[in-house]
């Protein structure tokens, strides 16, 4: 808290967090079927047999970013790689 009554709250997450749905019901067929199909993206997977002229320029184009702030996050998606930077200020 600051002096002028501010709160800042950086949100702070684990960048290889994995989404999960086993505690949801371990007992359940139809959530065991479906917990079997859940695919759980990173970034290897977005950088296999990829050219290493693209890997070259991916590896560049993420120490530039990362360069920018400490709190940035690479969270890799389905279809992308997002690197996302969240700041938080309640007043």
């Amino acid at each position: 808290m600051y002096s002028n009554n501010t709160v800042l709250f950086n949100q702070i997450q684990h960048p290889e967090r994995g989404e999960s749905i086993r505690t949801i019901g371990q007992k359940s067929e139809v959530i065991n079927k479906v917990n079997k199909e859940v695919i759980v993206s990173t970034e290897q997977m977005h950088l296999q047999n990829r050219p290493e002229s693209v890997l070259r320029l991916y590896n560049e184009l993420k120490e530039n970013i990362f360069a920018i702030s400490s709190d940035i996050t690479l969270i890799p998606k389905r279809v992308y790689i997002a690197f996302i930077r969240k700041t938080i200020l309640l007043m």
